[in-house]
């Protein structure tokens, strides 16, 4: 049986031109499950950001920066990653003063998605 060089040849363009849509399929469910926090579309940031007021708790931080970071990078809101920022550095201060526990606020792998989207805002 004789391989022609030309069946070699495009066989091996097929399976780089596989590989290529694996890579690029990959990548591109990266860039749209690897944000995914849940769907935070019923919480009311307005009112998030009362119940925060008024309590200065944790919990409602939390939720807060929760609900700010879905709306900043889902319905890409300025005043919500404004705000991002604000609550945002808030958390992490309280976070290395000891005053909360990020690994126990909620689902790692979500709260770890969360604080890039804090870091992406610029706080530190």
């Amino acid at each position: 049986m004789r391989i022609h060089h030309r069946t070699v040849a495009a066989s091996l363009l097929a399976m780089a031109l596989m590989l290529a849509m694996t890579v690029c399929l990959g990548r591109l469910r990266e860039g749209q499950g690897g944000w995914d926090i849940g769907d935070w579309s019923q919480v009311d940031a307005a009112q998030a950001e009362q119940a925060f007021a008024n309590t200065q708790g944790n919990a409602e931080l939390v939720t807060l920066v929760h609900a700010l970071a879905w709306r900043a990078k889902t319905l890409d809101e300025d005043d919500s990653a404004a705000k991002l920022y604000t609550y945002g550095q808030l958390l992490l201060d309280r976070a290395r003063a000891g005053v909360i526990d990020l690994e126990n606020a909620g689902d790692p792998d979500c709260m770890l998605r969360v604080l890039e989207a804090v870091r992406d805002t610029g706080a530190k």
